[in-house]
């Protein structure tokens, strides 16, 4: 009789690249401006939006720390902090970044962002009204 038991499973954090950020489709700078050009939404989320794109790096991502704090982003653009705080908020709802979530440790460090394209635009389709054609 064989008295081993199988091993346990790991309790280990889940690897980065686990948690990596969703990519709908691969970043394209001119496809992403285009995009938000396209989108009808208040000139200082474009103004924001469009800053975000000319420091990205050719994958769409901007390291933790980057130009992307409200400072940093107000100095560049002549807006408020609150201003940059609430662009990089609805970019983000409206999928046009994603950033990982919050860590409570490091609650005062500026996050990573990855640029992304909404679903929809990435495809160029716009939203279905519900009609059939005839």
């Amino acid at each position: 009789m064989d008295t081993r038991s199988a091993p346990a499973p790991s309790l280990t954090a889940p690897s980065p690249a686990s948690v990596a950020a969703p990519r709908r489709t691969p970043y394209d700078r001119y496809d992403w401006e285009e995009a938000v050009l396209g989108w009808a939404v208040h000139c200082s989320v474009r103004l924001v939006a469009l800053t975000l794109a000319h420091y990205a790096g050719p994958a769409g991502h901007l390291p933790a720390g980057g130009v992307q704090h409200s400072g940093r982003m107000s100095e560049r653009t002549g807006l408020g902090p609150e201003r940059v705080r609430n662009s990089l908020r609805l970019l983000e709802r409206a999928g046009f970044l994603w950033r990982p979530a919050r860590d409570p440790l490091n609650a005062g460090r500026v996050r990573p962002i990855t640029l992304t394209l909404p679903p929809a635009r990435a495809r160029g389709e716009l939203p279905s009204t519900g009609e059939v054609p005839q």
